[in-house]
């Protein structure tokens, strides 16, 4: 149909013996935000790398503006106006902002790099949108959140025709949120079409005008936004009727328990202020905040990675100074880091 920017007709792709889609179909129109569900392992990220030219689809069709393509890497994709933001950031962090967002595109002169005119326009580009960043500085100097922004740029500098946001909320604040939607409201007017991915239904039913859901690699349904409330999104999704919304857990008096770790007083200006608890045997204690408040900043220095200013951590009721994530893990302590990439793996080297 003329009014899809995108058609995806009967694709099935196996690995090792398992079907991870099987025969799914779904189309988006042009300037519609399509939210594409499903739990962890539906393939919603086998579907879009199939898209993408990352993976070759074993049979099924795709056709993108009108024409029938399959496309042989992600640069192919790109070039006829597919983009991806993918949840983990893949920019070069001691790059220029500027730089990131016209990577391979640079603005040429006889001298060689157009250096002005790539700040320029990568500077109208923040500017317009209201974020204050200075793309002249590397890319590590801002966080995840400003990083997450940045890759959407780049997106909107290629003139991209379809958007694909993996999980593009996962790492903002709420006033960021609200930038981003600002920014699909304008791609939007501009007929851009947008496939969202997330976990989160409040987002999918704030900016969101259909749904496609997917369940262990297979196409459950497209519904219109409308038609569908959030309790019979989740029924979809999962399979199986949920019986209820409430917490019934029981709840469990730790207090009489071994203290394994008792945090007390602890600051690190300016992010760590004054934080003290407990934690006993067999409990689990969850940090809740929003994006800046402390969080990850508290689990660093509980696993030595960064000096707290004052304070005190004890375990096993025994005082303990932690220089390095060395001594944590002398002391018993694992530490899963939200930054998975650059701080919990060697991905070059094998699992073993």
């Amino acid at each position: 149909m003329e009014e899809n920017i995108l058609e995806i007709r009967n694709i099935t792709k196996h690995f090792a013996g398992v079907k991870a889609l099987d025969n799914v179909s779904f189309s988006v129109k042009r300037g519609e935000v399509h939210a594409l569900m499903g739990e962890n392992g539906a393939g919603k990220s086998t579907l879009i790398k199939v898209l993408t030219g990352i993976y070759k689809a074993d049979s099924g069709e795709i056709y993108f503006d009108e024409k029938k393509c399959m496309f042989p890497n992600a640069l192919s994709a790109q070039h006829a106006g597919i983009s991806t933001i993918y949840q983990e950031l893949n920019m070069i962090p001691y790059l220029t902002v500027s730089e990131n967002i016209f990577l391979g595109r640079y603005p040429m002169q006889r001298a060689g790099i157009d250096w002005k005119s790539m700040n320029e326009m990568a500077q109208k580009l923040v500017d317009d949108i209201g974020v204050k960043i200075d793309v002249r500085k590397p890319l590590n100097t801002y966080g995840t959140a400003k990083q997450q922004i940045i890759s959407i740029l780049r997106a909107i500098s290629l003139k991209s025709k379809l958007i694909v946001m993996d999980e593009p909320t996962s790492s903002l604040d709420s006033n960021e949120v609200d930038i981003l939607f600002g920014i699909i409201d304008k791609l939007k007017k501009d007929k851009v079409a947008i496939v969202f991915i997330t976990h989160r239904l409040d987002e999918v039913y704030r900016m969101c005008d259909c749904i496609t859901v997917l369940k262990d690699g297979q196409y459950e349904g497209t519904y219109d936004i409308k038609e569908l409330s959030q309790y019979e999104l989740l029924n979809k999704m999962i399979g199986k009727k949920i019986l209820s919304m409430d917490n019934n857990r029981v709840k469990r008096d730790f207090s009489t328990d071994e203290c394994v770790l008792e945090v007390s007083h602890v600051t690190r200006v300016p992010y760590v202020r004054d934080v003290s608890f407990k934690l006993h045997r067999g409990e689990i204690v969850g940090f809740a905040g929003l994006l800046g408040s402390g969080r990850t900043e508290l689990a660093r220095i509980i696993f030595g990675c960064d000096i707290p200013n004052s304070g005190q951590i004890q375990m096993g009721g025994k005082l303990i100074h932690l220089s390095s994530p060395k001594d944590a893990v002398a002391q018993g302590m694992a530490f899963c880091t939200e930054n998975r990439r650059e701080e919990g793996l060697f991905p070059d080297i094998s699992v073993q």
